[in-house]
């Protein structure tokens, strides 16, 4: 059993300075490899209920995946995907339970 807590995973729609593009809502898909899966999204607009599923439009220029461990050890990569913009990953190390 994996005690991991569910970190979340902000996809930001950026410009080629690196400045936040707050107007773009362009569709963006989650996937993950590895030993995790993808708990719920979100985009953080009030006029968003979609909370399932792995693709949701960007809110404010941003996006966020919930990502849970499904095995105690192994690297879990979460990709971010959005049609004609760059795609981002990032990688989550799922380690074993610690006793307190």
């Amino acid at each position: 059993m994996t005690t991991m807590m569910s970190p979340l995973v902000q996809a930001d729609i950026i410009d080629r300075a690196g400045n936040l593009v707050a107007y773009a809502l362009p569709e963006v898909r989650f996937a993950i490899t590895g030993p995790g899966e993808l708990v719920a999204i979100d985009n953080g607009a009030p006029f968003n209920h979609v909370f399932r599923g792995n693709q949701i439009s960007a809110g404010y220029g941003k996006c966020t995946a919930y990502v849970r461990a499904t095995a105690d050890a192994g690297v879990i990569t979460v990709t971010a995907n959005g049609g004609s913009l760059a795609s981002g990953s990032v990688t989550l190390q799922a380690q074993p339970p610690t006793s307190r």
